[in-house]
């Protein structure tokens, strides 16, 4: 039981980081874009679709770190 509590803290202190340090900041800059230009891709500059797609490669990350497995059955 303390092996499975450590390793789901160890997941939740990444989410949390990733989250603070990362996502949320990525998710403003977004918003920002999107509230300036609209929705048209085409209306993007180089830097604002690299940054659009820095937020989607986050939240990708932070989906492969949700469907992380912590407990497996033993055969």
């Amino acid at each position: 039981m303390n092996a499975i509590n450590s390793r789901a803290n160890q997941i939740q202190d990444l989410l949390v980081k990733l989250n603070n340090d990362k996502f949320t900041p990525a998710i403003a800059k977004m918003t920002n874009i999107i509230e300036k230009h609209g929705t048209d891709w085409k209306n993007y500059s180089y830097a604002e679709k690299e940054k659009i797609g820095e937020a989607i490669q986050l939240a990708k990350t932070i989906k492969i770190v949700l469907d992380t497995i912590i407990l497996c059955k033993k055969n």
